[in-house]
């Protein structure tokens, strides 16, 4: 579907983006600046956390979720898409992956908890994890680390680590900021895109990098065999 969206885009000569409000946060932007910088030196490991609880009564509130064919997915596609499209952003392209899912506590089509490992186009490996059975609900994060520096963010809007050889010193990241300025953010991205005629920050291609890995991780766990990224 997302490869239908980008076609028909192209053709009719319009913009496309997908939402992914967590990219213009001032948080991962520095990240992935530090890593342009080479302030990480060699990049070698990367991780996605997304380690949650849903009690049964979210997935009962809504006939769509927790299914296949209206939620694409469970604890990966849903509540996992957001750190693993934030690792991405910032590790860059990925090659080959392995993944492994299991339905352990909700009663769901879907997984429940999953774990995937990532090699990089750059040679870094990653580890994805998500999961809505863990309880109590843990703060999703994203780690990325090189040979020079490492930094723990979290998702909820703080650094955990922020550590590099150079003694590069911690951002600052603005407080009481409401979470609705970042999808703010992200429209007037998207606005400026088609005024002055270039690609959103969020493109229709980078909104299906996220997509493409993840359903590779379930076709990994279905056929228990790596996958390599077209």
């Amino acid at each position: 579907k997302a490869d239908a969206l980008i076609s028909a885009c192209r053709k009719a000569r319009v913009k496309l983006s997908m939402v992914s409000q967590f990219r213009f946060h001032e948080g991962i932007l520095a990240i992935r600046e530090a890593v342009a910088a080479g302030k990480f030196g060699k990049l070698t490991l990367g991780m996605a956390s997304t380690k949650w609880y849903r009690g049964p009564d979210y997935f009962t509130g809504a006939s769509w979720r927790g299914t296949w064919a209206m939620d694409g997915g469970g604890s990966l596609m849903n509540q996992g898409i957001h750190a693993v499209d934030q690792l991405l952003f910032v590790m860059g392209k990925v090659k080959r992956v392995q993944g492994y899912y299991g339905t352990l506590f909700q009663k769901i089509e879907t997984e429940d908890v999953a774990v995937g490992t990532l090699e990089f186009e750059s040679g870094a490996l990653g580890v994805i994890e998500t999961g809505t059975c863990a309880y109590p609900s843990h703060t999703a994060k994203v780690e990325v680390m090189g040979s020079t520096g490492t930094v723990v963010w979290e998702l909820g809007g703080r650094f955990r680590l922020w550590e590099f050889k150079d003694g590069a010193p911690q951002p600052e990241i603005p407080k009481d900021v409401p979470w609705q300025m970042y999808h703010r953010r992200q429209f007037e991205d998207f606005v400026g895109a088609i005024v002055d005629n270039r690609e959103p920050l969020v493109s229709g291609e980078e909104g299906r990098r996220a997509v493409q890995v993840i359903c590779a991780l379930y076709r990994s766990a279905k056929e228990r065999r790596p996958i390599t990224l077209s």
